[in-house]
């Protein structure tokens, strides 16, 4: 807890470095997110500029000489989001951080940029100690150690079909053989039977893709809780398949309505209006599909928004 507390004096400098606009301002982002503590943990959002670096260095010495506890830079880690090779040149060059190994992009990663996370699960694969292991030690090597770095990436961004069928290749090889391949002939159980709990006989291995989802979904909960956050209007596509769980599995309750969207909240006991009316919603105009609640209602905006047709079937 003293720990924590000499923290807050760091994130303090920074949070007086953001008022007297030392930092640079980032686009889409907040002056008090710029700093974020967790334990002793301390994520800082910078620009890539020479001015951002050099201050985040300053801020760091003054808080060590008045505290005593200096930054080991071998153990700061540095995640570069849409920057160019100059710019990663140049956050080396000032601050010498290891690479996280995310991936962060607000597009789909490329399998170039995946292919690094799968030489890194092989590189971890031991295969050298697989003849002193039992096919259950395999099995519990299989399910920590070579899931963790797959699902680390998975908390972040989508890893493609393509990247999680050759990790799950890897761990597949490593359970059946300890090699790094194996024939049809030495899987004892289809993979899709191994990700299935125990009760229906399987070795409740993680679904790289399925635990990937249930990962992200915790995003959408928290654009909705904490939208002032910084990342929340980032320009990020928005993935189908974890928005649909979660507008499938939570359902909103009207206050002021003017954060609740019209279409696509769940703010009806029937569910959202865009399943239960969908040639309703095909006809909107597709600039007013975003409307809240209390827009749409006002006036009976959302009636004015129906550009299409008004056959039969829409009117039904």
């Amino acid at each position: 807890m003293l720990f924590v507390i000499v923290m807050e004096v760091l994130n303090s400098l920074i949070a007086e470095a953001d008022r007297r606009h030392i930092f640079a301002q980032l686009p889409g982002t907040l002056i008090q997110h710029r700093a974020s503590l967790y334990a002793d943990d301390l994520v800082v959002f910078l620009a890539p500029t020479i001015r951002d670096l050099r201050c985040l260095c300053v801020v760091l010495d003054c808080f060590s000489g008045a505290s005593g506890l200096v930054t080991n830079v071998d153990k700061c880690l540095a995640t570069l989001i849409r920057c160019s090779k100059e710019d990663i040149a140049q956050v080396q060059q000032i601050f010498p951080c290891r690479y996280l190994g995310v991936p962060l992009s607000i597009y789909k990663l490329r399998h170039p940029q995946e292919q690094p996370i799968i030489d890194v699960v092989a590189r971890k694969t031991p295969f050298w100690k697989s003849g002193l292991l039992t096919s259950s030690g395999r099995a519990l090597l299989t399910k920590v150690t070579l899931s963790a770095v797959p699902i680390h990436v998975s908390i972040a961004t989508c890893l493609s079909p393509w990247a999680t069928e050759r990790i799950d290749k890897i761990r597949r090889a490593f359970l059946w053989t300890g090699k790094e391949t194996a024939g049809g002939g030495h899987c004892r159980l289809a993979w899709q039977t191994v990700c299935s709990p125990t009760n229906y006989g399987g070795l409740v291995m993680i679904d790289l893709r399925l635990f990937g989802f249930a990962l992200r979904l915790r995003w959408e909960w928290l654009k909705r809780v904490e939208p002032d956050k910084g990342w929340a209007r980032l320009p990020a596509k928005q993935e189908h398949a974890v928005h649909a769980m979660f507008m499938a599995s939570c359902s909103v309750q009207l206050g002021d309505s003017k954060s609740v969207s019209f279409w696509n909240d769940k703010w009806l006991p029937v569910g959202s209006l865009r399943s239960v009316l969908p040639y309703v919603y095909q006809a909107s105009s597709r600039a007013r599909r975003s409307r809240s609640v209390h827009d749409a209602i006002v006036n009976r905006n959302w009636v004015r928004d129906i550009t299409g047709a008004t056959t039969l079937q829409v009117l039904v």
